[in-house]
């Protein structure tokens, strides 16, 4: 008889994935496949435009970008426990790119379980991301951060709305801003 092969989730928890962490990536996974427009679970929330009272933002990116705690929330945390112990497992970029890093590691777990982060931060106002991951699916990999990064070039690093803009910041120092963190 054969033996039925693991489901993804089967895996990750298997692998020592926290399992309401799981859940959650599936839960996004699924509502990027079948949203369509109108969606509430991937249309912005109230009626802010860009310079007005608040940011643009999903609800689920919300509690993220609005993060008081003194440690990562959960979902952070699980991308910081991705890079090299010796770098201290931090992850150097504000608040407001937090939710394209949630999307980013949802979709890298979904081509590679075991993909490590190389380093993440900011330079010069600009994502930088580097990943190890398996050779067969380096490709996809390396788009899906590609496409991260481009998203991050008009996210607002503050507050995460999606006007944002590289600005000087100081005499060699750059970040990217919406006009009200700008």
């Amino acid at each position: 008889m054969a033996r039925r092969p693991l489901t993804v989730e089967q895996r990750l928890v298997k692998r020592g994935v926290p399992e309401e962490y799981v859940l959650d990536v599936l839960a996004a996974c699924a509502a990027m496949a079948d949203s369509s427009p109108g969606d509430p679970r991937t249309e912005p929330e109230g009626d802010h435009e860009p310079g007005e009272d608040g940011p643009v933002l999903l609800p689920a990116d919300r509690a993220l970008v609005e993060w008081m705690g003194d440690d990562y929330p959960r979902k952070i945390e699980a991308i910081a426990q991705r890079l090299p112990e010796d770098s201290l497992r931090s992850v150097n970029v504000e608040q407001g790119w937090w939710p394209l890093l949630v999307r980013l590691d949802a979709a890298l777990t979904g081509v590679d379980l075991d993909y490590r982060l190389v380093t993440i931060d900011q330079v010069d106002g600009r994502l930088r991301l580097e990943v190890d991951v398996a050779d067969e699916v380096r490709e996809e990999a390396d788009r899906l951060v590609a496409s991260t990064i481009a998203e991050a070039a008009h996210t607002c690093e503050v507050c995460g709305r999606p006007d944002a803009r590289r600005v000087e910041t100081g005499p060699d120092r750059w970040a990217t801003l919406c006009v009200d963190d700008g």
